[in-house]
């Protein structure tokens, strides 16, 4: 009896967060945080993420205001949003 061998993916499969920042860039973050990138358009972060691994079932695009891990608002960026 022949063994069967049986395709061994080491692929995963990446799903990424793709919203707007506070400062009107655009954020792509992986779910699970390991991957993020800041960019000028929606088409490079789009770019960035299907690079990364993602597919266009693995992208989800976010209404609400996605900042980068490292940002950290100012009191400035709190009273401008208050105006």
């Amino acid at each position: 009896m022949l063994a069967q061998s049986r395709p061994t993916s080491t692929a995963r499969l990446h799903s990424f967060l793709v919203g707007p920042s506070r400062k009107g860039l655009w954020v792509v973050r992986e779910e699970d945080g390991s991957t993020e990138g800041v960019f000028r358009t929606q088409r490079d972060a789009v770019r960035f993420a299907l690079s990364e691994g993602g597919s266009a079932q693995t992208i989800r695009f976010i209404s609400d205001t996605l900042d980068p891990s490292w940002y950290r608002p100012s009191a400035n960026d709190n009273a401008a949003a208050a105006r």
